[in-house]
């Protein structure tokens, strides 16, 4: 009898196994069809590789896993190189703690000037004043973002790879990745000073010639002069008063519209929006209230973020709504932090409406998502 409760256990384990993997797959699959891209369908216990070329670059998403036994741990793995390579020679990586033991023996760190971004981010490379110049504030922003939110990215003159823990399954999150991984790749491509191009030496210089020089006519006698009217000056001047300035009134206690913040920091949909995302964030929408609902997609525990620092909880994504843009569309998501005791009702809710009222405090513009507080 124990044996054939065994049978049924293992039995049903592969069934739901087998499940979860062709799930995943159509998911995968789905991802690709909609990057134009292709699948290929992984072994055992791998769901696959997406590849192939999406505007000159060349795209690879894969899963793969890191140490072994219990230490094992899983990624996805999204790598871009780029159409052509950059001749600006640079890796850029997130700092780390022992980055700072390396410097002490002589690693390399450029500092490009801007306290924020050398803080966070370690930059090498053969020439240092070329690797300044190429860094621009703009880039600096999007290359900040980005190896703050995947610690594990390499960014270099020839392509990008980043790794996110765990199996990305849904096809969105995907396609939303690779996305914008295309845009930033654009943004450096077109941050890149064409080469100068050899061109024809001017033709030789000839002298002006000589200006003509006139003699001078002799001024008209002072009968032939006419008359001029004498103008009487007004002996007070047209005093000019500015109208009073009326003062805004406070607008602290209004509560923005969720989707309306969505669409107004992403519905350009292009990688130049997506670079003023974050100011436009700062200036009207930080510490704000919001309010809507949207369509709850993730649950996930976690006890160190860097956006919900200092706490521990859930965190719930929802999907807000979608913007299209000039190539395509992307789907703006707000994540939400609840106590870690609404865990298992958040996750009973999946797929359900999750209305939510809370305080804006960050905007990741790598992957079109805000963050909230619940109040």
């Amino acid at each position: 009898m124990g044996f054939i409760i065994i049978v049924a256990i293992v039995g049903i384990v592969i069934y739901l196994s087998k499940k979860t993997a062709k799930k995943n797959r159509e998911q995968w699959q789905s991802a690709a069809d909609q990057l134009k891209l292709n699948f290929l369908p992984g072994g055992i216990g791998r769901i696959g590789t997406i590849s192939g070329k999406h505007g000159g670059h060349s795209v690879n998403v894969t899963t793969m896993t890191k140490g072994s036994g219990n230490n094992s741990q899983t990624y996805t793995k999204y790598t871009v190189k780029y159409r052509s390579r950059i001749r600006v020679d640079f890796k850029l990586t997130k700092q780390h703690a022992l980055h700072g033991l390396g410097k002490v023996f002589g690693m390399q760190d450029i500092e490009v000037g801007s306290p924020v971004f050398d803080g966070q981010v370690l930059v090498q490379g053969s020439f240092p004043d070329e690797i300044r110049r190429f860094l621009t504030p703009g880039l600096q922003e999007q290359i900040r973002m980005l190896v703050a939110m995947n610690p594990d990215s390499v960014i270099t003159n020839e392509g990008i790879e980043l790794k996110k823990k765990g199996t990305d399954r849904d096809a969105a999150i995907i396609v939303q990745t690779v996305r914008r991984l295309l845009d930033f790749s654009n943004e450096l491509q077109e941050s890149v000073q064409p080469e100068n191009k050899r061109t024809a030496p001017p033709p030789p210089r000839t002298p002006p010639p000589l200006p003509v020089v006139e003699q001078a006519p002799e001024p008209p006698h002072p009968s032939a002069l006419p008359v001029v009217e004498e103008i009487t000056l007004p002996t007070e001047p047209e005093v000019f008063e500015p109208e009073a300035v009326v003062p805004d009134a406070d607008d602290s206690a209004v509560v923005f519209d969720l989707k309306q913040v969505a669409v107004d920091l992403f519905g350009a949909g292009d990688s130049r929006a997506v670079l003023m995302a974050r100011s436009e964030f700062e200036a009207k929408y930080a510490g704000r209230l919001a309010e809507g609902s949207g369509v709850l997609k993730r649950v996930d525990k976690f006890t160190y973020d860097p956006v919900f620092k200092d706490t521990k909880g859930v965190k719930a994504t929802i999907e807000i709504c979608e913007v299209a843009g000039a190539y395509s569309k992307t789907k703006i998501s707000a994540v939400i932090i609840f106590p870690m005791e609404d865990f298992d009702s958040l996750k009973a809710g999946m797929g359900t409406v999750l209305p939510v009222c809370g305080k804006l405090i960050a905007v990741d513009t790598m992957m079109s998502q805000l963050f909230v507080v619940e109040v």
